[in-house]
């Protein structure tokens, strides 16, 4: 059973919405593994120190509740929350710098969605399997038992299934939802184990890069400088520079493709940019460059407002005539 060690588990939790499903985690928990919401939440607070500066006794993050400043000019220090509270019953400000204290939010709510050129697609069906749209909530919960655990687990079952021409559609849908999710949340060292993933699937079979290249432009409608989207295009252009490669194969992925014009622009800036000589099989080199934590192209995350409480108030009784 893998063994966690991470803080917060007593702190303040975070809503996130993607889809129509709501998940709730610890924030940090998330911060500790996610850039993207670590700089919007906690952009400014420091690693927890040994002592307290308070009462300097030790600080145990496991299993005691802390605190840090979290004024936008604040010192972003941590403390033992029981110590901040007393302190506060005689003053308003951070123990340690005296900038003004803000109080955390005991919940706070996101969600995850395209941005409002990027359109989601609808259900796909091909050679007579239903593939789902491109939804991030099915695959969410891999992220948060990684998130929880430390303990990379995914659902095998997708990589059983071939379709006639002998592709792994499933699977390859699978693990580009986790790359596209490790994109938004900006985490990573779980975008690199997706990364590994991806480059053992099967990039030398054509019909396995027919159906790739389909998928990110026509199903997934992954918007240019995409991060997943570079990377399928660097790939496959990566498998034509080997001395076995086929060019008539890539001729045929241009020449027959409904979205000619984006993958031609984008394998000719993919090439412009490429290292000679090309480092084919180099995983290092791969990790290297895709593993950068850059804000995802195409996806936001936005902060949303709780939803008041709108039930109705309880019918007081109508005055006797002549009652004021």
């Amino acid at each position: 059973m893998p063994t966690p060690a991470f803080t917060g588990l007593a702190g303040p939790s975070v809503h996130i919405q993607i889809g129509k499903h709501t998940f709730t985690i610890h924030e940090d928990v998330l911060c500790a593994k996610s850039k993207a919401f670590r700089e919007r939440l906690q952009h400014n607070r420091k690693d927890i120190p040994p002592d307290c500066p308070i009462c300097h006794s030790s600080i145990i993050p496991e299993i005691e509740r802390i605190v840090y400043c979290r004024a936008p000019h604040g010192c972003g220090q941590n403390m033992h929350a029981h110590c901040v509270e007393k302190w506060l019953a005689t003053g308003t400000t951070c123990p340690y710098c005296r900038t003004e204290w803000e109080q955390e939010q005991d919940l706070k709510h996101f969600i995850i969605e395209p941005h409002k050129r990027h359109k989601l697609p609808s259900t796909w069906v091909i050679d007579g399997v239903q593939l789902q749209k491109l939804s991030l909530e099915d695959v969410m919960g891999v992220w948060f038992y990684y998130a929880y655990t430390g303990t990379f687990m995914l659902d095998e079952g997708y990589y059983e299934h071939k379709d006639r021409r002998g592709v792994r559609i499933e699977w390859i849908c699978y693990l580009f939802r986790l790359f596209i999710l490790a994109d938004i949340l900006r985490d990573a060292g779980f975008k690199t184990k997706i990364l590994s993933l991806c480059l053992k699937l099967d990039w030398e079979s054509h019909m396995t890069r027919l159906f790739i290249t389909d998928w990110i432009y026509r199903h997934a409608h992954l918007p240019k400088d995409n991060d997943l989207r570079t990377f399928v295009v660097d790939m496959i252009t990566t498998t034509y520079e080997s001395p076995d490669a086929n060019a008539e194969e890539l001729e045929s992925i241009i020449r027959k493709s409904p979205w000619l014009s984006e993958f031609v622009a984008d394998v000719a800036i993919v090439w412009l940019k490429k290292d000679w000589p090309p480092l084919y099989m180099d995983e290092q080199r791969w990790l290297d460059v895709y593993e950068a934590d850059d804000p995802a192209v195409g996806f936001k995350i936005r902060a949303i407002e709780p939803v008041a409480d709108v039930r109705p108030q309880e019918a007081q009784a109508a005055p006797a005539p002549g009652e004021p």
